[in-house]
């Protein structure tokens, strides 16, 4: 439980967002999770390839997955399993950072409360904001 940070809950930015039930320090991972519960890896799916998918699985990947120079990076443990930060609502001031989409941080101290934020324009950066 010392790792336990966020829920979900309805966000008035957009639809379900990521919420703190307690202050989350500056610079750490809130979603850490157990070895066996990480991501054991992504692949990469473009747009011809979404337009093949059953129209539902292919709505619900473009809902979940930002993309990332027209491909979207999709877990491969499946989507039965689906991890808080899928879940992080875009800002222009965000409070969190990332420079893959997979592997998120605190950019300041997050009140419990608050939803959790980031910029989405950041994913595949080579810069940390």
């Amino acid at each position: 439980m010392r790792d336990c940070y966020c829920r979900l809950q309805p966000s008035g930015l957009s639809g379900v967002g990521v919420f703190a039930v307690r202050t989350i320090p500056r610079g750490i991972n809130p979603f850490k999770t157990l070895p066996k519960y990480q991501r054991v890896g992504h692949v990469r799916i473009t747009d011809d390839e979404l337009a093949a998918l059953p129209p539902g699985l292919s709505r619900l990947i473009r809902e979940l997955f930002i993309p990332d120079n027209g491909k979207r990076f999709v877990p491969t443990c499946g989507f039965n399993v689906v991890y808080l930060s899928t879940y992080l609502n875009h800002s222009a001031d965000p409070n969190m950072r990332t420079r893959n989409g997979c592997i998120f941080t605190t950019r300041r101290v997050i009140q419990a409360g608050e939803e959790l934020t980031v910029d989405y324009r950041t994913y595949g950066a080579e810069h940390v904001l």
